[in-house]
Protein backbone atom coordinates (compact mmCIF):
# COMPACT_ATOMS: atom_id res chain seq x y z
CA UNK A 1 0.00 0.00 0.00
CA UNK A 2 2.62 2.43 0.80
CA UNK A 3 4.75 1.01 -2.75
CA UNK A 4 1.18 2.57 -4.39
CA UNK A 5 1.05 5.92 -2.67
CA UNK A 6 4.92 6.42 -2.99
CA UNK A 7 3.93 5.82 -6.90
CA UNK A 8 1.30 8.22 -6.77
CA UNK A 9 3.12 10.93 -5.37
CA UNK A 10 5.93 10.77 -7.57
CA UNK A 11 3.98 11.02 -10.59
CA UNK A 12 1.75 14.08 -9.00
CA UNK A 13 4.77 15.57 -8.44
CA UNK A 14 5.66 15.35 -12.54
CA UNK A 15 2.31 16.41 -13.15
CA UNK A 16 2.45 19.58 -10.59
CA UNK A 17 5.69 20.14 -12.07
CA UNK A 18 5.31 20.21 -16.12
CA UNK A 19 5.68 23.42 -17.31
CA UNK A 20 3.09 25.48 -19.38
CA UNK A 21 3.56 25.58 -23.27
CA UNK A 22 4.98 28.64 -24.15
CA UNK A 23 2.97 30.63 -26.38
CA UNK A 24 3.85 32.01 -29.45
CA UNK A 25 3.95 35.99 -29.52
CA UNK A 26 1.27 35.76 -32.24
CA UNK A 27 -0.92 33.39 -29.92
CA UNK A 28 -0.02 35.87 -26.83
CA UNK A 29 -1.16 38.89 -28.64
CA UNK A 30 -4.34 37.62 -29.93
CA UNK A 31 -5.55 36.29 -26.28
CA UNK A 32 -5.57 40.05 -25.75
CA UNK A 33 -8.53 40.56 -28.26
CA UNK A 34 -12.30 39.42 -27.89
CA UNK A 35 -13.07 36.41 -30.04
CA UNK A 36 -15.07 36.21 -33.33
CA UNK A 37 -17.20 33.31 -33.90
CA UNK A 38 -14.45 31.25 -35.43
CA UNK A 39 -13.18 31.71 -32.39
CA UNK A 40 -15.72 31.02 -29.78
CA UNK A 41 -19.04 30.04 -31.36
CA UNK A 42 -21.00 31.86 -28.19
CA UNK A 43 -19.30 34.97 -27.11
CA UNK A 44 -17.57 35.44 -30.55
CA UNK A 45 -18.70 38.19 -32.50
CA UNK A 46 -17.99 39.80 -35.91
CA UNK A 47 -18.01 43.38 -34.75
CA UNK A 48 -15.32 42.22 -32.31
CA UNK A 49 -12.38 42.25 -35.24
CA UNK A 50 -12.29 45.92 -35.21
CA UNK A 51 -12.33 46.30 -31.62
CA UNK A 52 -8.45 47.08 -29.69
CA UNK A 53 -7.22 44.66 -27.14
CA UNK A 54 -8.90 44.04 -23.82
CA UNK A 55 -5.86 45.88 -21.75
CA UNK A 56 -6.92 49.65 -20.86
CA UNK A 57 -4.04 51.43 -21.61
CA UNK A 58 -2.70 54.46 -19.62
CA UNK A 59 -2.62 58.11 -20.19
CA UNK A 60 1.40 57.31 -20.60
CA UNK A 61 0.57 54.80 -23.03
CA UNK A 62 -1.60 56.98 -25.13
CA UNK A 63 1.27 59.77 -24.98
CA UNK A 64 4.12 57.53 -26.16
CA UNK A 65 2.17 56.38 -29.15
CA UNK A 66 0.98 59.74 -29.63
CA UNK A 67 5.14 60.92 -29.48
CA UNK A 68 6.16 57.84 -31.61
CA UNK A 69 3.68 58.49 -34.81
CA UNK A 70 4.71 62.92 -34.42
CA UNK A 71 7.58 62.06 -35.07
CA UNK A 72 7.15 60.71 -38.36
CA UNK A 73 3.87 62.46 -39.25
CA UNK A 74 5.94 65.94 -38.79
CA UNK A 75 8.46 64.63 -41.31
CA UNK A 76 5.55 63.82 -43.79
CA UNK A 77 3.81 66.89 -43.28
CA UNK A 78 7.02 68.83 -44.32
CA UNK A 79 7.54 66.66 -47.06
CA UNK A 80 4.59 66.02 -48.79
CA UNK A 81 2.24 68.59 -47.02
CA UNK A 82 -0.45 66.72 -45.50
CA UNK A 83 -1.56 68.32 -41.68
CA UNK A 84 0.41 66.01 -39.24
CA UNK A 85 -2.17 67.04 -36.65
CA UNK A 86 -4.83 65.04 -38.82
CA UNK A 87 -2.61 61.60 -39.31
CA UNK A 88 -1.84 61.49 -35.70
CA UNK A 89 -5.61 61.93 -34.78
CA UNK A 90 -6.56 59.73 -37.60
CA UNK A 91 -3.38 56.67 -36.16
CA UNK A 92 -4.96 57.47 -32.80
CA UNK A 93 -8.84 57.00 -33.43
CA UNK A 94 -8.27 53.75 -36.49
CA UNK A 95 -5.59 52.01 -34.32
CA UNK A 96 -7.14 52.41 -30.61
CA UNK A 97 -3.57 53.75 -30.15
CA UNK A 98 -1.90 50.81 -31.68
CA UNK A 99 -3.79 48.30 -30.25
CA UNK A 100 -6.15 46.66 -32.77
CA UNK A 101 -5.17 43.43 -34.32
CA UNK A 102 -4.45 45.30 -38.11
CA UNK A 103 -2.52 47.90 -35.76
CA UNK A 104 -0.46 44.56 -34.10
CA UNK A 105 0.11 42.32 -36.65
CA UNK A 106 0.71 44.67 -40.00
CA UNK A 107 1.28 48.22 -38.43
CA UNK A 108 -1.44 49.24 -40.08
CA UNK A 109 -2.92 51.65 -38.03
CA UNK A 110 -5.05 54.00 -40.92
CA UNK A 111 -7.16 50.71 -41.79
CA UNK A 112 -5.67 50.82 -45.32
CA UNK A 113 -7.43 48.17 -46.97
CA UNK A 114 -5.96 46.02 -50.54
CA UNK A 115 -8.73 44.55 -51.89
CA UNK A 116 -8.70 40.96 -53.67
CA UNK A 117 -7.97 37.64 -53.10
CA UNK A 118 -5.08 36.74 -51.77
CA UNK A 119 -3.12 39.95 -52.57
CA UNK A 120 0.42 40.75 -51.98
CA UNK A 121 1.60 42.71 -48.82
CA UNK A 122 -1.40 42.08 -47.15
CA UNK A 123 -2.39 40.47 -43.95
CA UNK A 124 -6.49 39.28 -43.59
CA UNK A 125 -8.34 40.32 -40.67
CA UNK A 126 -10.14 36.84 -40.59
CA UNK A 127 -13.81 37.11 -38.88
CA UNK A 128 -14.69 40.60 -40.32
CA UNK A 129 -18.32 41.41 -41.26
CA UNK A 130 -19.15 40.84 -44.85
CA UNK A 131 -18.51 43.84 -46.59
CA UNK A 132 -17.94 43.05 -50.05
CA UNK A 133 -21.13 44.41 -52.12
CA UNK A 134 -20.46 42.70 -55.16
CA UNK A 135 -20.33 39.08 -54.38
CA UNK A 136 -21.39 37.85 -50.91
CA UNK A 137 -18.99 35.47 -48.72
CA UNK A 138 -19.70 32.38 -48.06
CA UNK A 139 -20.91 31.72 -44.76
CA UNK A 140 -19.62 28.34 -43.01
CA UNK A 141 -21.42 28.45 -39.74
CA UNK A 142 -23.99 30.85 -39.01
CA UNK A 143 -24.93 31.69 -35.25
CA UNK A 144 -27.19 34.65 -35.08
CA UNK A 145 -26.83 37.94 -36.16
CA UNK A 146 -23.14 39.32 -35.72
CA UNK A 147 -21.94 35.41 -35.18
CA UNK A 148 -21.22 34.39 -38.83
CA UNK A 149 -18.30 32.21 -39.69
CA UNK A 150 -17.54 33.00 -43.07
CA UNK A 151 -15.21 31.05 -45.28
CA UNK A 152 -12.18 33.19 -45.80
CA UNK A 153 -9.97 31.71 -48.64
CA UNK A 154 -12.07 33.03 -50.65
CA UNK A 155 -12.41 36.61 -49.11
CA UNK A 156 -11.49 39.90 -50.67
CA UNK A 157 -12.61 42.44 -48.86
CA UNK A 158 -10.89 41.80 -45.64
CA UNK A 159 -7.18 41.89 -46.57
CA UNK A 160 -5.48 45.15 -45.06
CA UNK A 161 -2.11 46.56 -46.18
CA UNK A 162 0.73 45.24 -44.36
CA UNK A 163 3.41 47.48 -43.27
CA UNK A 164 7.09 47.31 -41.94
CA UNK A 165 6.62 49.69 -39.45
CA UNK A 166 4.42 52.60 -38.63
CA UNK A 167 6.43 54.95 -40.45
CA UNK A 168 6.04 53.33 -43.37
CA UNK A 169 2.10 53.20 -42.65
CA UNK A 170 2.53 57.26 -42.22
CA UNK A 171 4.33 57.78 -45.57
CA UNK A 172 2.31 55.45 -47.69
CA UNK A 173 -0.71 57.84 -46.03
CA UNK A 174 0.31 61.20 -46.53
CA UNK A 175 2.91 59.87 -49.95
CA UNK A 176 0.75 58.00 -52.01
CA UNK A 177 -2.98 57.36 -50.46
CA UNK A 178 -3.42 61.22 -49.67
CA UNK A 179 -2.38 62.45 -52.56
CA UNK A 180 -3.95 60.37 -55.53
CA UNK A 181 -7.59 61.84 -57.45
CA UNK A 182 -9.85 61.34 -54.72
CA UNK A 183 -7.91 63.12 -51.93
CA UNK A 184 -5.71 65.03 -53.75
CA UNK A 185 -7.86 68.74 -53.63
CA UNK A 186 -8.19 68.06 -50.01
CA UNK A 187 -4.47 68.56 -49.19
CA UNK A 188 -4.53 71.78 -52.23
CA UNK A 189 -7.56 73.50 -50.16
CA UNK A 190 -6.30 72.89 -46.63
CA UNK A 191 -3.09 74.66 -47.57
CA UNK A 192 -4.82 77.58 -49.14
CA UNK A 193 -6.64 77.85 -46.20
CA UNK A 194 -3.38 78.19 -44.19
CA UNK A 195 -2.14 80.52 -46.22
CA UNK A 196 -5.52 82.51 -46.52
CA UNK A 197 -5.85 83.01 -42.39
CA UNK A 198 -7.20 79.59 -40.96
CA UNK A 199 -5.63 78.46 -37.92
CA UNK A 200 -3.89 74.91 -38.10
CA UNK A 201 -6.56 73.90 -35.56
CA UNK A 202 -9.56 75.15 -38.30
CA UNK A 203 -7.61 74.00 -41.61
CA UNK A 204 -6.69 70.59 -40.23
CA UNK A 205 -10.08 69.33 -38.57
CA UNK A 206 -11.53 70.83 -42.16
CA UNK A 207 -9.33 68.52 -43.80
CA UNK A 208 -10.64 65.70 -41.66
CA UNK A 209 -13.76 66.36 -42.92
CA UNK A 210 -13.06 67.08 -46.80
CA UNK A 211 -11.53 63.84 -46.92
CA UNK A 212 -14.27 61.77 -45.07
CA UNK A 213 -16.47 63.30 -47.79
CA UNK A 214 -14.06 62.23 -50.38
CA UNK A 215 -14.86 58.21 -49.38
CA UNK A 216 -11.86 57.69 -46.69
CA UNK A 217 -15.05 57.15 -43.72
CA UNK A 218 -18.20 56.05 -44.49
CA UNK A 219 -19.92 57.62 -42.17
CA UNK A 220 -19.04 61.00 -43.39
CA UNK A 221 -17.15 64.46 -42.84
CA UNK A 222 -19.41 65.33 -39.73
CA UNK A 223 -18.46 62.04 -37.59
CA UNK A 224 -14.79 62.05 -38.84
CA UNK A 225 -14.23 65.26 -37.91
CA UNK A 226 -15.71 65.49 -34.58
CA UNK A 227 -14.11 61.87 -34.00
CA UNK A 228 -10.25 62.90 -35.00
CA UNK A 229 -11.39 65.83 -33.96
CA UNK A 230 -11.92 65.53 -30.25
CA UNK A 231 -8.64 63.46 -29.95
CA UNK A 232 -6.50 66.35 -31.65
CA UNK A 233 -8.31 69.17 -29.10
CA UNK A 234 -7.59 66.61 -26.26
CA UNK A 235 -3.68 65.87 -27.21
CA UNK A 236 -3.38 69.29 -28.65
CA UNK A 237 -2.18 67.77 -31.76
CA UNK A 238 -1.81 71.21 -34.01
CA UNK A 239 1.85 71.96 -32.38
CA UNK A 240 2.95 69.68 -34.75
CA UNK A 241 2.04 71.22 -37.73
CA UNK A 242 4.37 72.80 -39.75
CA UNK A 243 2.67 75.80 -39.91
CA UNK A 244 1.89 76.22 -35.99
CA UNK A 245 5.33 76.16 -34.70
CA UNK A 246 5.84 79.57 -31.92
CA UNK A 247 9.23 80.14 -33.88
CA UNK A 248 8.77 80.34 -37.68
CA UNK A 249 11.50 79.68 -39.77
CA UNK A 250 11.78 83.18 -41.43
CA UNK A 251 11.29 85.41 -38.25
CA UNK A 252 13.97 85.06 -35.90
CA UNK A 253 15.27 88.58 -35.38
CA UNK A 254 12.66 90.19 -36.47
CA UNK A 255 11.22 93.20 -35.42
CA UNK A 256 7.83 91.41 -34.87
CA UNK A 257 8.98 88.24 -33.51
CA UNK A 258 7.33 88.47 -30.31
CA UNK A 259 3.80 89.47 -31.29
CA UNK A 260 4.14 87.06 -33.85
CA UNK A 261 4.72 84.32 -31.58
CA UNK A 262 2.44 84.68 -29.16
CA UNK A 263 0.05 85.21 -31.45
CA UNK A 264 0.77 82.01 -32.89
CA UNK A 265 0.69 80.55 -29.61
CA UNK A 266 -2.68 81.60 -29.17
CA UNK A 267 -4.07 80.30 -32.71
CA UNK A 268 -4.88 83.95 -34.26
CA UNK A 269 -2.36 83.54 -36.75
CA UNK A 270 -0.81 81.06 -38.78
CA UNK A 271 1.90 79.85 -40.99
CA UNK A 272 2.79 78.28 -43.81
CA UNK A 273 3.14 74.60 -44.69
CA UNK A 274 6.88 75.29 -45.31
CA UNK A 275 7.61 76.15 -41.74
CA UNK A 276 7.57 79.69 -42.80
CA UNK A 277 5.37 83.00 -41.28
CA UNK A 278 6.68 85.37 -44.58
CA UNK A 279 5.99 88.68 -42.43
CA UNK A 280 6.39 90.92 -45.61
CA UNK A 281 4.06 89.26 -46.97
CA UNK A 282 0.79 91.84 -47.32
CA UNK A 283 -2.77 90.91 -45.93
CA UNK A 284 -6.01 91.22 -47.06
CA UNK A 285 -9.15 92.25 -46.07
CA UNK A 286 -10.75 89.02 -44.95
CA UNK A 287 -7.62 87.56 -43.66
CA UNK A 288 -7.10 90.67 -40.93
CA UNK A 289 -11.08 90.59 -40.45
CA UNK A 290 -10.71 86.81 -39.10
CA UNK A 291 -7.31 87.85 -36.93
CA UNK A 292 -9.67 90.50 -35.56
CA UNK A 293 -12.68 88.00 -34.73
CA UNK A 294 -10.75 85.21 -33.18
CA UNK A 295 -8.54 87.45 -30.93
CA UNK A 296 -12.00 89.34 -30.02
CA UNK A 297 -12.91 86.09 -28.83
CA UNK A 298 -16.04 86.13 -31.45
CA UNK A 299 -17.84 83.07 -32.56
CA UNK A 300 -17.68 82.25 -36.61
CA UNK A 301 -21.43 82.36 -37.97
CA UNK A 302 -22.48 80.86 -40.88
CA UNK A 303 -25.38 80.19 -42.77
CA UNK A 304 -25.87 83.92 -44.23
CA UNK A 305 -23.78 85.74 -46.48
CA UNK A 306 -24.15 89.84 -46.85
CA UNK A 307 -22.02 90.39 -49.29
CA UNK A 308 -22.23 89.02 -52.62
CA UNK A 309 -18.55 88.89 -53.11
CA UNK A 310 -17.96 86.68 -49.77
CA UNK A 311 -20.65 83.78 -50.32
CA UNK A 312 -20.96 81.28 -47.68
CA UNK A 313 -18.97 78.86 -49.51
CA UNK A 314 -16.08 81.14 -49.22
CA UNK A 315 -13.92 80.27 -46.51
CA UNK A 316 -13.93 83.75 -44.44
CA UNK A 317 -17.48 84.10 -44.84
CA UNK A 318 -18.19 82.90 -40.94
CA UNK A 319 -15.75 85.33 -39.67
CA UNK A 320 -17.22 88.72 -42.03
CA UNK A 321 -20.21 87.77 -40.88
CA UNK A 322 -19.30 87.24 -37.57
CA UNK A 323 -17.84 91.17 -38.00
CA UNK A 324 -21.21 92.25 -39.46
CA UNK A 325 -22.92 90.87 -36.27
CA UNK A 326 -20.50 92.77 -33.88
CA UNK A 327 -20.45 95.86 -36.09
CA UNK A 328 -16.73 95.06 -36.27
CA UNK A 329 -17.33 95.55 -40.24
CA UNK A 330 -18.90 98.54 -41.57
CA UNK A 331 -21.90 97.48 -44.23
CA UNK A 332 -21.27 100.85 -46.34
CA UNK A 333 -17.59 100.38 -47.59
CA UNK A 334 -18.11 99.37 -51.05
CA UNK A 335 -22.16 98.99 -51.38
CA UNK A 336 -22.96 95.80 -51.57
CA UNK A 337 -19.37 94.13 -52.03
CA UNK A 338 -16.55 93.66 -49.04
CA UNK A 339 -13.47 92.63 -51.75
CA UNK A 340 -11.91 89.95 -49.48
CA UNK A 341 -9.15 89.64 -50.75
CA UNK A 342 -8.06 92.98 -51.74
CA UNK A 343 -5.21 94.33 -49.69
CA UNK A 344 -6.11 96.27 -46.55
CA UNK A 345 -4.64 99.76 -45.80
CA UNK A 346 -3.30 101.37 -42.70
CA UNK A 347 -6.23 103.71 -43.02
CA UNK A 348 -8.70 100.39 -42.73
CA UNK A 349 -6.97 98.49 -40.42
CA UNK A 350 -7.59 101.54 -38.14
CA UNK A 351 -11.30 101.95 -38.49
CA UNK A 352 -11.89 98.28 -38.08
CA UNK A 353 -9.64 98.13 -34.67
CA UNK A 354 -11.66 100.67 -33.13
CA UNK A 355 -14.96 99.27 -34.27
CA UNK A 356 -13.70 96.05 -32.39
CA UNK A 357 -12.42 98.32 -29.27
CA UNK A 358 -16.37 100.24 -29.39
CA UNK A 359 -13.44 102.95 -29.54
CA UNK A 360 -15.61 106.43 -29.21
CA UNK A 361 -14.72 109.05 -32.00
CA UNK A 362 -11.88 111.23 -32.12
CA UNK A 363 -11.15 114.29 -34.14
CA UNK A 364 -7.43 114.82 -32.78
CA UNK A 365 -4.58 117.02 -34.84
CA UNK A 366 -2.66 114.60 -36.06
CA UNK A 367 1.36 115.65 -35.95
CA UNK A 368 1.86 113.20 -39.07
CA UNK A 369 3.46 114.85 -41.91
CA UNK A 370 0.89 113.36 -44.10
CA UNK A 371 -2.33 114.15 -41.85
CA UNK A 372 -3.80 115.88 -45.27
CA UNK A 373 -3.90 112.15 -46.79
CA UNK A 374 -6.08 110.73 -43.76
CA UNK A 375 -9.81 110.75 -43.95
CA UNK A 376 -10.78 111.09 -40.15
CA UNK A 377 -14.49 111.49 -40.88
CA UNK A 378 -15.77 108.90 -38.64
CA UNK A 379 -13.41 109.99 -36.16
CA UNK A 380 -12.07 106.44 -35.75
CA UNK A 381 -8.69 106.76 -37.50
CA UNK A 382 -8.11 109.24 -34.61
CA UNK A 383 -9.31 107.00 -32.06
CA UNK A 384 -7.36 103.95 -32.93
CA UNK A 385 -4.25 106.37 -33.17
CA UNK A 386 -5.04 108.15 -29.55
CA UNK A 387 -5.01 104.34 -28.25
CA UNK A 388 -2.08 103.39 -29.66
CA UNK A 389 -3.65 100.42 -32.15
CA UNK A 390 -1.74 101.95 -35.00
CA UNK A 391 1.30 104.44 -35.04
CA UNK A 392 3.01 106.18 -37.34
CA UNK A 393 6.53 105.74 -39.23
CA UNK A 394 10.13 106.95 -37.78
CA UNK A 395 9.65 109.84 -40.36
CA UNK A 396 6.82 111.17 -38.62
CA UNK A 397 4.30 110.13 -41.44
CA UNK A 398 1.01 107.95 -40.78
CA UNK A 399 0.64 106.60 -44.78
CA UNK A 400 -3.01 105.57 -44.70
CA UNK A 401 -3.10 104.40 -48.21
CA UNK A 402 -0.01 101.51 -47.68
CA UNK A 403 -0.93 98.04 -47.26
CA UNK A 404 -0.40 96.55 -44.60
CA UNK A 405 2.34 93.70 -44.04
CA UNK A 406 2.05 90.19 -41.63
CA UNK A 407 4.23 91.27 -39.17
CA UNK A 408 2.58 94.64 -38.59
CA UNK A 409 -0.82 92.80 -38.74
CA UNK A 410 0.67 90.89 -35.79
CA UNK A 411 1.60 94.11 -33.81
CA UNK A 412 -1.72 95.57 -33.98
CA UNK A 413 -3.42 92.31 -33.32
CA UNK A 414 -1.50 91.63 -30.06
CA UNK A 415 -1.93 95.74 -29.03
CA UNK A 416 -5.53 95.48 -29.51
CA UNK A 417 -5.45 92.22 -27.34
CA UNK A 418 -3.58 94.24 -24.59
CA UNK A 419 -6.05 96.18 -24.62
CA UNK A 420 -9.24 94.13 -24.95
CA UNK A 421 -7.91 92.29 -21.80
CA UNK A 422 -7.74 95.46 -19.62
Amino acid sequence: MRFYRFILIILLGLVLTIPEPNLSRAEEISSKFKPTPAEDTYNGRNSNVYLPHTDTLTTKEKQLFINQIAKHAEEANEKWGIPASSMIGMAALESGYGTTRIAFFANNIFGVKVWGANPENAWQLKGQPDEDLDTPVPVIADYGDDRKVFKESVRRDNWYRNFNSYQEAVNYLAGTLLLNKRYFSARDDYQYRIKNGWSDKEASKQYIYDIANAGYNHLGGDYYRKAVGGIMDQWNLYQYDVGNQARFKDIKGHWAHDAIDRLAELAVISGFPDGTFRPEERVTREQFVKMLVTAAGESPIRGKATFTDVPESRWSNPYIESAVSNNITPLSDYGARFRPSQTITRQETAVLSARALSLQPEWPEFAFKDNHLIDNRTGLVGAAVRYGIIVGFEDNTFRPSASLTRAQAAVIITRLLDDLQK
